[in-house]
């Protein structure tokens, strides 16, 4: 997991952004990963900042560990103000002629947060019938 406390230059607003790809074998690695950033964040943010928690989880959203995140962190594609853009899948696996329905990467905003997601979106661009990668781009927008 990176990290890094982040100013907004117009309004001088601090937050932090963690960003993180959770292994994609290892169950007990996902939890305890989990875990250890949520520690950090804790050991870190002191000072009680705005907090955007996103990645690669590898997890699907009914998994035990996104249900136990969601009790601490919000996930953007609820709180977004527009309708969700895309489909809700994430992860492609470079199958262009199939639907996308795995949902493994999120962006999550701290519950204290007085910021507002205004969108969230999944972007689904191709070039010639191919992706560019095998996970989509999760896209926000956050005042």
């Amino acid at each position: 997991c990176t990290y890094a406390l982040f100013r907004e230059n117009d309004s001088d607003t601090l937050f932090w952004v963690f960003n993180t790809h959770l292994d994609h074998v290892g169950i007990e690695a996902r939890v305890k990963a989990i875990s250890l950033i949520l520690s950090k964040i804790d050991q870190l943010n002191t000072a009680n900042y705005p907090v955007v928690l996103m990645g690669d989880f590898n997890l699907e959203p009914d998994d035990k560990s996104i249900i136990d995140l969601k009790k601490k962190m919000n996930d953007a594609r609820e709180l977004s103000v527009k309708i969700a853009f895309g489909p809700i899948g994430t992860f492609n696996n470079f199958e262009f002629d199939k639907p996308v329905t795995k949902r493994i990467d999120y962006i999550f905003i701290s519950k204290n947060a007085k910021l507002e997601v205004k969108k969230y979106a999944v972007l689904t661009d191709s070039k010639n019938l191919r992706y560019p990668s095998d996970h989509f781009p999760v896209y926000v927008e956050i005042k």
